[in-house]
Formats: C-alpha cells, structure tokens, sequence
C-alpha cells in the first residue's frame, strides 16, 4: 500500500519475509527516528549470534545483521542512538512493488547494526497480545 505525507513516499509492507527468504546481501532500508533520513543498506549476515554491551553483556541468539551496501574507507555507523524499533524492510527499488517486512532494529555498533528477525515478533506478538488483527 502506497502513502505519502508533505515530503516523502513510502510503502507499508504487506508481507513478512521468512527467516528462510532472508539472505546475505538483500537489499534493505530503514528510516531513521533521530535523522528522518531513509538508509539504504543490505544484510550483512542472516542468524548470528551476538554479545552486545548495554553496560554488561547481553547475548542475543537468531539476529540478521546490516550494514551499508558499499564499503566505505571511513568507518561510519549503519544505525544512530534512538534508531532502536524502525522497520527493516527490503527496498522498494528492487521487486517485488510491495517491500517484505524483515524485522525490527534492535541495536548497533561502528561497523554493524542487528535486527530481530519479523518472523520471531509476530510469533512474540501472537502469543502476547490479544488481538484479532494479529492471527
């Protein structure tokens, strides 16, 4: 379904790409909540583990990382502090019209950023929500 506001057009996804369907070098993209700005980056690594520091240590199991398409010779953050719950969808320029939600950006360090997987929160999500909308 397309949208638009006063200055940028974007497309809701419609569907959820399967933990199978996500692939090492698909195309993605996020819109900032501290920039505004849409990034346009690729999956990196699909069904990592990875120790993140919150002050101490926390291991997360069955993330997909991202990073930026092209390599770039200064390092340079994917994600922002406050970029935490946007929308990793697959990007709209590539087929199919209607982009699949991939998951949800759930932190970042200088090199990469880890998204859970939109598979494991509607699985969450069912099984903690009572809604209708969700089954």
């Amino acid at each position: 379904m397309k949208r638009s506001n006063t200055s940028h057009t974007y497309y809701r996804p419609m569907t959820t790409a399967g933990l199978a369907a996500i692939v090492q070098d698909d195309p993605v993209k996020f819109r900032g909540s501290i920039s505004r700005s849409v990034n346009n980056i690729r999956v990196a690594a699909a069904t990592i583990w990875k120790a993140i520091n919150f002050g101490s240590p926390v291991c997360f199991a069955d993330l997909f990382a991202v990073d930026h398409r092209v390599a770039t010779y200064v390092v340079s953050a994917v994600s922002q502090s406050g970029d935490s719950g946007s929308w990793i969808v697959e990007d709209p320029s590539n087929p199919p019209l209607v982009p699949s939600w991939y998951g949800m950006l759930i932190a970042g360090d200088r090199q990469q950023s880890y998204a859970c997987y939109a598979e494991h929160l509607l699985t969450w999500a069912k099984s903690n929500i009572p809604c209708s909308f969700l089954e």
